[in-house]
């Protein structure tokens, strides 16, 4: 759990656990492959994997899947501890992304084969990306050689979110900028926004009565990272 900083209610690891993690040895190195699509190639595209730590291309790759906020923050506390065993990657999604379930597995095994060929990969998924780490290792499992699954969203149809996550985006826009406040322990976290907006989370725990002034900042900003039309389409 700390691996991933999300204090996460159900997590399960599927890696090796040496002291130094490497990926499974392997007759054939596979080589190294272009991207197969352009993540610039269509408009409804807007996903981008951004580095999060030193380039070492000794090191395996870990490729951080994020939640149904897309901002791929979530953890990166933990990032600069990891630095010398992996080099952290980070999947992302600009709001106004409606690629497929499809194209972020494509992009991702694209990514994966461009970036981390020969050198072993470890995925790291939280909640509906950890639905995406799943699909990806189905999809293409000469690309993966670990998963971590962080909360995983495996059983979302059969949980009270699913009837209440519908609903959000039909709120006013005003109540739906306030919402994400008292929506987000619903994600399994009571502080889940605070790694999203760029609080330090290091701190200490949040208040339990926080100001009207701080809820309307935090909520206002998860808002920005998730709009109402971002949530119907996730």
């Amino acid at each position: 759990a700390s691996a991933c900083g999300i204090a996460p209610s159900r997590m399960l690891c599927l890696v090796p656990q040496p002291t130094a993690w490497s990926p499974p040895h392997r007759t054939h190195e596979r080589p190294r492959r272009s991207p197969r699509c352009s993540l610039a190639a269509a408009s409804p595209r807007d996903f981008a994997f951004r580095r999060l730590t030193p380039e070492r291309p000794e090191l395996p790759v870990l490729l951080f899947l994020p939640g149904i906020d897309g901002t791929g923050s979530a953890g990166a506390t933990q990032w600069p501890r990891l630095a010398s065993s992996f080099e952290v990657h980070a999947l992302s999604f600009a709001p106004a992304d409606r690629s497929s379930f499809g194209d972020v597995l494509s992009g991702c095994e694209a990514f994966l084969g461009d970036t981390a060929a020969g050198r072993g990969t470890l995925l790291v998924g939280e909640s509906t990306g950890a639905v995406a780490a799943l699909g990806l290792a189905y999809r293409a499992p000469d690309a993966v050689d670990g998963l971590c699954l962080v909360n995983p969203a495996t059983g979302y149809a059969g949980s009270a979110l699913s009837t209440l996550a519908p609903l959000l985006p039909r709120l006013p826009r005003g109540v739906y900028r306030a919402a994400p406040y008292a929506v987000t322990p619903l994600f399994g976290k009571r502080d889940w926004f605070r790694s999203i907006v760029g609080e330090d989370a290091t701190t200490g725990p949040p208040p339990l009565l926080p100001s009207p002034a701080a809820v309307l900042s935090a909520s206002g900003a998860l808002a920005d990272a998730l709009p109402a039309e971002a949530l119907a389409w996730r």
